[in-house]
């Protein structure tokens, strides 16, 4: 089911659970230090559209301190009148915690709402990657810090990934779309505190979602392929499901755990202050994947795992790398001079195109015959589809911006390709997409009939190429 969920949740046994809060003692917990916690500041792109830029806080907390801080970090109350549900049952809360009663399904509810209205208005603290575990080595089933797993064969011990990580929650503070080190599966056990919201994006929707997300962040896709692995790109689940992108939505609450999967890219962020384990794991079916991963390059101490060594330790055979048809291995490399090589990407985008084709064919096959309307046959004498502007004979026709680029929307021959001014191509990011190296463009037929319908406000034309239309809320102009 992970496989296709990306992300599950297992709810463990109470007998279990209560012999796990018996390591909670005011001993064990003193060890926990969150160490150069992130300050994150969320720059809006657009709506829906985020980024975060992570800044070290060079300054050492106990969990103690953390959960004092928290009460000047907390999430907006509740509307209600009376007694707040913290006075009446605070004797009953151990001294580590919080009251966590209020979260229920309606309340997370209200808050993600209210998270998504005001992502960019606070810079959230989180307390990640700190070294540790709160289990104690009697807890044999299910440690997260002692999880039997292929990476116990590797010599070398890398932190987050065969070691345990503590994440310190506080309200707001997220974690960004992303996949894990190298694919490997992920355990993440909340120990106590606040719930944590997670996102998951299907396996069978994983292309169409890193391609979507190489439209919104392409200036950070041409430094990196892997950008994703830096963990600073935030998306809404709205802004997603709006561009055809199923978002599962689930509440991570204390006592539970959250496994993700290869390829399931997830994202998520806390309700308030929390504290939980992580760690990465491979079983013998993550070999396959781990063939085909890649690691981030631009960031000096991102995780390699020697895939060949780990093999012949546990198969005790020769390992075979796995290559692509066209003999390279797989995965996309953004080039050296910042072009980009968009093989992989324009072979997603040509799927989903076909997907939506299927689509229209099959409701075209229930409309009458006599319905159909003929084919129009594109307008070729223009020199751009998109624009009614010809240049070629005037001084703009040297200039890099009124540079033709061909398209792969055909005229009336094969002989007759149409073209695209480069300026017009890049007025559609999110249908466009041009490759400077061999100055083409492609998904012209992605342009939509209602923006071919618009009437231009410059040059107050309509069905003379096609228009962008203002994204500001109920501005009509185009």
């Amino acid at each position: 089911y992970g496989m296709q969920s990306g992300i599950v949740k297992v709810i463990p046994p109470t007998q279990w659970v209560s012999r796990v809060q018996k390591c909670y003692t005011e001993s064990n917990l003193e060890q926990v230090s969150i160490q150069n916690p992130i300050v994150q500041s969320i720059n809006t792109n657009a709506p829906g559209i985020y980024q975060s830029q992570n800044i070290e806080r060079y300054k050492k907390y106990s969990i103690f301190q953390w959960k004092e801080m928290a009460k000047t970090r907390k999430p907006p109350r509740r509307k209600q009148r009376g007694k707040s549900e913290t006075e009446t049952h605070s004797k009953d809360i151990p001294f580590y915690n919080i009251n966590t009663s209020e979260y229920t399904d309606d309340r997370c509810k209200e808050l993600e709402s209210n998270y998504w209205r005001s992502l960019s208005y606070s810079e959230p603290m989180y307390g990640a990657d700190t070294m540790g575990s709160v289990f104690d080595k009697s807890i044999t089933a299910w440690n997260v810090a002692h999880l039997p797993n292929l990476l116990d064969l590797m010599e070398e011990k890398l932190p987050g990934v065969n070691q345990a990580y503590l994440y310190a929650g506080l309200w707001k503070a997220l974690f960004a779309w992303h996949l894990e080190d190298q694919d490997l599966y992920s355990i993440n056990y909340l120990h106590f505190g606040a719930p944590k919201q997670w996102y998951s994006i299907p396996q069978s929707q994983h292309e169409e979602f890193y391609a979507l997300m190489v439209d919104l962040f392409r200036d950070e896709f041409k430094q990196c392929s892997e950008f994703l692995r830096h963990k600073t790109f935030m998306v809404s689940p709205a802004y997603l499901e709006k561009h055809g992108i199923r978002v599962n939505h689930t509440i991570h609450r204390e006592g539970e755990f959250i496994i993700t999967y290869p390829y399931g890219y997830h994202a998520g962020f806390n309700y308030d202050y929390n504290l939980a384990e992580s760690v990465n794991f491979a079983l013998d079916d993550w070999f396959e994947f781990g063939k085909r991963t890649k690691k981030c390059e631009c960031i000096s101490d991102s995780v390699g795992i020697n895939i060949k060594h780990l093999w012949e330790k546990y198969y005790g055979t020769k390992y075979e790398a796995v290559k692509e048809e066209d003999g390279r291995d797989g995965g996309l490399e953004a080039d050296s001079d910042g072009s980009i090589e968009v093989v992989k990407v324009e072979k997603i985008q040509r799927k989903c195109r076909k997907r939506k084709q299927d689509n229209v064919h099959i409701t075209n096959a229930h409309e009458s015959v006599s319905t159909k309307r003929p084919h129009k046959e594109p307008d070729i004498s223009r020199e751009c589809a998109l624009c009614p502007n010809t240049l070629q004979q005037t001084k703009y026709s040297h200039s890099a911006l009124f540079e033709l680029l061909q398209a792969d929307t055909y005229g009336t021959t094969p002989e007759r390709p149409r073209r695209v001014h480069k300026i017009c191509a890049s007025m559609f990011p999110h249908q466009l997409k041009c490759d400077f190296k061999t100055n083409t463009v492609h998904g012209l037929d992605d342009i939509t009939k209602n923006q071919k319908k618009l009437r231009c406000g410059v040059c107050r034309q309509s069905e003379m190429g096609a228009c962008f239309q203002c994204s500001y809320k109920k501005c009509t102009r185009a």
